[in-house]
């Protein structure tokens, strides 16, 4: 099966025209060092952008980073996105959230404007506004996301300096900034 799946990228790869591909792996722990190199060198000349990752906490299920401290107001994704919809039609907030606790809308049922005004869209805004996450109940509350050292999380890219690459939001590839309250209520948010 891997071999499939490889020799399907491979194919990709050469007949790629407009559509850019994106490879990303993600390793637990350092046994995996020379895998890692022999995979960057068979695919950083094949692929437009090939990064190695550290994995996240999935909102707290996991323990792969250390959460710090010192957090940043928000990750980005209220005022920036990309906003996550799934299989199902329902909105939530975020890729980590693999359990929907961040779901507060649905495509089937309702539209952009209605799912953007609903209180538990406007209790997650508030809290990456202002960056008060004391008892709100969210995952956002201790994710590793916030974190302001990010030093940790990436291991290689192809293509980012990979200090200001951790400053991005995957998707778009904007800057992610520690909103002010001011910006944030100018923000548009869809």
């Amino acid at each position: 099966m891997f071999h499939r799946v490889e020799s399907n990228l491979e194919e990709i790869c050469r007949r790629k025209k407009t559509t850019k591909l994106l490879m990303t792996m993600n390793i637990i722990d350092e046994t995996y060092d020379v895998v890692t190199q022999d995979w960057i060198d068979f695919w950083k000349d094949r692929v437009d952008l090939l990064e190695v990752w550290r994995p996240h906490n999935w909102g707290a299920s996991m323990n792969f980073r250390k959460v710090q401290p010192e957090k940043l107001k928000t990750c980005g994704r209220p005022f920036q996105g990309p906003l996550q919809v799934q299989v199902d039609g329902t909105v939530n907030m975020c890729c980590f959230d693999y359990d929907g606790k961040l779901t507060f809308g649905d495509l089937k049922t309702q539209g952009l404007q209605e799912i953007f005004e609903t209180p538990f869209f406007r209790k997650i805004y508030h809290c990456h506004q202002t960056g008060d996450y004391t008892g709100c109940g969210l995952i956002c509350e201790n994710c590793d996301q916030r974190n302001k050292d990010k030093s940790d999380v990436m291991v290689y890219n192809s293509k980012f300096d990979i200090q200001q690459r951790v400053k991005q939001i995957s998707t778009t590839y904007k800057v992610i900034t520690d909103i002010g309250q001011n910006e944030a209520a100018e923000a548009k948010v869809c």
